[in-house]
């Protein structure tokens, strides 16, 4: 199959995975931190496996706290929020 054989072809398949599974993972990891997960994707992408273990050593973002973007005005609130402090919608 196009001149290479079944251990090579296995080695690049594996390779590739690696390639496109670990940005993923480190963004991932960062996320649940409360970091950037578009930033944290292209480290884990430069630097791959390194990538993944900075964002599992990085230390959670301010106080602890997971923060997601408010569906209706896009400001940061907590997780646990069930009203937007800025907008006052219910989330």
């Amino acid at each position: 199959m196009f001149g290479l054989d079944l251990p090579v072809l296995f080695v690049l398949i594996v390779a590739l995975a690696v390639i496109f599974f670990v940005p993923i993972w480190s963004a991932r990891v960062a996320s649940s931190k409360g970091r950037s997960p578009f930033l944290w994707f292209f480290i884990g992408l430069f630097f791959n496996l390194f990538g993944v273990l900075a964002a599992y050593l990085s230390p959670v973002n301010a106080d602890g706290v997971r923060y997601v973007k408010c569906e209706y005005c896009g400001e940061p609130i907590r997780a646990e929020a069930t009203v937007c402090r800025y907008c006052g919608k219910e989330v």
